[in-house]
């Protein structure tokens, strides 16, 4: 997983800075993925989240996943209605244009990524209005 989108960066046509989630605590991968029980699985530990969010319930704090994972899919289909990624996601070979290739970019940056948006919900949303905006919508 790319931690990309937790410093802000890796994506096109957007400045990004890092956001609050990599910026919180000194290693935050660790404290996020691993959490105090030191799960070694490295997945998110919802008791970590509940330290800033004391309301959460699960990982999509605030319907913030949803929205991501929604707009993802927005773009995806964008893109194969375009003819630059096929029904698995994956690009398809061609030559793009700058507004072409900052789509598909920011998408792959955004899926690499892994997070549905959760290292750097700001920037990611960011990236996803950039890639809109490059196709048009």
């Amino acid at each position: 997983m790319g931690g990309g989108n937790g410093v802000g960066s890796g994506g096109f046509g957007v400045e990004g800075k890092p956001g609050a989630h990599y910026a919180m605590q000194d290693d935050p991968c660790v404290a996020c993925h691993l959490g105090e029980g030191k799960n070694h699985l490295f997945e998110a530990q919802l008791a970590t989240c509940q330290k800033c969010h004391t309301d959460a319930e699960n990982l999509d704090v605030n319907g913030a996943v949803t929205k991501i994972e929604e707009r993802v899919a927005e773009l995806k289909a964008a893109l194969q209605k375009a003819g630059l990624v096929d029904e698995n996601g994956e690009v398809i070979p061609g030559t793009w244009d700058e507004k072409q290739a900052t789509a598909i970019w920011n998408y792959g940056v955004i899926e690499e990524d892994g997070s549905n948006g959760v290292h750097n919900p700001v920037y990611v949303n960011a990236l996803l209005d950039a890639a809109f905006a490059a196709l048009g919508q």
